[in-house]
């Protein structure tokens, strides 16, 4: 039971070090892909960003980030 409950956290704190809008490093780091490889896949509009009005920082949205990687899985034969 108490062990059941440290893994929680520990998987809980994992998911919450990273905030809602990730750069594209932070995104790059989270799924495993190099930066260039998911700015590439921003550029073909596989992903969506936020752009604030002024700036010329991407952001990707944590949310947009696990649906591209959702409707990307398979099983490999």
């Amino acid at each position: 039971m108490q062990s059941a409950l440290n893994q929680e956290q520990v998987s809980n704190s994992k998911t919450n070090s990273f905030p809602e809008l990730l750069t594209i490093q932070q995104a790059a780091k989270l799924c495993g892909l190099g930066r260039n490889n998911l700015a590439h896949f921003i550029r073909m509009k596989l992903i969506p960003v936020v752009i604030f009005p002024g700036m010329k920082r991407v952001r990707i949205h944590q949310s947009d980030l696990l649906e591209f990687i959702n409707q990307h899985r398979f099983i490999h034969r």
